[in-house]
């Protein structure tokens, strides 16, 4: 098997294990559909491709749920679809943050168990989606004394005079 990184951040040619030491650790890892759990690399599959993380390269991990609308025969419904998403330094170890992957999973029963697979495997890594920057217009909203005043510019009048 042949094994392409995902991060060019993988250091020199020498660092880059062989695809001999990557196919022993992907047939011995843990597989999850297409996602499989090593003991020094993470490993999926798409299409044609074999691709290889090294845990030290995902500084965050989390679950990501698309709702899918389908029409079928008897009426409209929606579908989850579970993901898998591994964000990283791309290309150096000082860069912004951004997703290496989004890998599919076969259920939500097999995206919890990976989940919990996971939090042990990278104890570095954060879990969950990264918290939103502080909003300036959520501090004006409120007064000095803490409450909470009305969105709406007239000043609580529910802009009615």
């Amino acid at each position: 098997m042949h094994f392409l990184p995902v991060t060019e951040n993988t250091g020199s040619a020498a660092a880059w294990p062989g695809d001999e030491t990557l196919t022993k650790e992907y047939r011995a890892a843990h597989a999850v559909g297409v996602f499989r759990v090593g003991s020094d690399h993470l490993f999926f599959r798409a299409g044609l491709k074999y691709y290889a993380i090294p845990c030290a390269a995902v500084t965050r991990f989390f679950r990501r749920v698309q709702q899918v609308p389908a029409k079928m025969c008897c009426g409209k419904g929606n579908f989850q679809i579970e993901s898998l998403v591994l964000c990283g330094r791309a290309n150096s170890a000082d860069g912004p943050e951004t997703e290496l992957a989004q890998i599919q999973l076969p259920g939500v029963k097999a995206a919890r168990l990976l989940m919990e697979e996971l939090q042990e495997k990278l104890p570095h890594a954060a879990f969950g989606v990264a918290p939103p920057e502080p909003e300036k217009a959520h501090h004006a909203r409120h007064n000095k004394s803490g409450a909470k005043q009305p969105a709406d510019s007239a000043g609580g009048q529910g802009g009615r005079t």
